[in-house]
């Protein structure tokens, strides 16, 4: 329950960790549009926006491999850099020779819980902050 509009853990979750990106990125403009809704239209906007972004973040998505406790994984990341030494993020090699610090890409949420969290935004715009506010409280992400 998010501001006494009832919203199921695993919707929340798929939100929380969509604005949880932005914040992790610096991109807190991102998760502002959406906190400081003052309406329902313009929440809704500022969700597709985060969405379209990413969206567009995948298609210029690199690929790495990293390893962890021995592991050899693969990602996907949508914000990168060259490494150079200092990641706060994920440090993962491409191409079997070029590595990156990069932010691995977010899920993006289902159409069902984009339905959902319409009619909740729809009944209480202000769960916009309370997702925002979840969000940021989440500890930074660390590979």
């Amino acid at each position: 329950m998010v501001g006494g509009i009832e919203i199921d853990k695993e919707t929340l979750s798929e939100f929380t960790s969509l604005f949880k990106f932005y914040i992790d990125a610096g991109r807190y403009s991102v998760v502002d549009r959406f906190a400081y809704a003052i309406s329902p239209v313009s929440a809704i906007y500022a969700l597709y926006e985060a969405v379209r972004e990413i969206r567009s973040a995948l298609d210029r998505a690199v690929e790495v491999e990293y390893e962890k406790e021995g592991k050899r994984n693969r990602v996907r990341c949508c914000e990168y850099e060259e490494y150079r030494g200092d990641c706060k993020w994920l440090v993962g090699v491409a191409g079997g020779e070029k590595k990156y610090c990069c932010l691995p890409c977010p899920h993006i949420p289902s159409d069902e819980a984009v339905a959902k969290l319409m009619e909740a935004l729809r009944r209480d715009v202000s769960v916009a902050t309370k997702i925002a506010a979840m969000a940021m409280a989440y500890r930074a992400r660390r590979e």
